[in-house]
């Protein structure tokens, strides 16, 4: 049995596509980023297609889920994904198949041939759900990511990191950023953007309800 999450669909070729995650389970490491067609953003979405996979659990290797699409600033495809396990990755798409174009190995800037350039994260530190957009104005490439827990009382969070190059190095506004870190070992790091807050009377209501 496999749980499908964080769909996100693009629009090229004359088709839309829709990316989006399986895995085994919550918290599950062993995941696929698929790719689905349709010649209507409605669906029906079919021609299963595997992107990339993690069928083992590695700290140093990403988790391959939560898959975002975006274009860089000559109309280049690429997807970033990725999250606790091994951190944020990023790979190029060829845009005339939607497929990986994987790159050469190169282990001093944390390149794998296979997962693509690790952006952030590692060491299971609680980073998820990564997002990037350029801004012509400023000529940087902004990524936002996700930190804390998704109960109640985790702490979950919004982080905002540029750079000047689509693959890096992403740095806050101390020029810092979080890479093989031990949560909360790298909360310090990123502009916090929204966080998620219990106002008091909401609190007093929740324990209410549990008595």
């Amino acid at each position: 049995q496999q749980d499908a999450w964080a769909p996100d669909v693009e629009y090229y070729n004359g088709k839309y596509y829709m990316y989006i995650s399986f895995t085994t389970g919550f918290g599950s490491d062993s995941s696929v980023i698929a790719r689905v067609e349709s010649d209507s953003v409605l669906g029906p979405y079919s021609n299963e297609t595997m992107i990339v996979n993690s069928v083992l659990s590695q700290k140093d290797k990403p988790n391959c889920i939560d898959p975002e699409l975006f274009y860089d600033k000559n109309g280049g495809l690429w997807m970033v994904y990725g999250s606790w396990s091994g951190g944020m990755y990023l790979l190029e798409l060829d845009k005339a198949t939607g497929e990986v174009i994987h790159p050469e190995e190169d282990e001093a800037n944390r390149v794998d041939p296979y997962f693509g350039k690790r952006l952030l994260g590692g060491n299971h530190s609680s980073i998820e759900a990564p997002y990037i957009l350029y801004d012509e104005e400023s000529g940087y490439f902004y990524l936002f990511v996700s930190y804390g827990g998704l109960a109640r009382e985790g702490g979950y969070q919004i982080r905002v990191f540029r750079s000047e190059t689509i693959d890096g190095d992403y740095v806050d506004m101390n020029g810092a950023y979080p890479m093989d870190t031990n949560n909360p070992e790298h909360y310090p790091y990123g502009l916090k953007l929204p966080g998620n807050y219990m106002l008091p009377s909401l609190e007093m209501a929740y324990m209410a309800d549990r008595t």
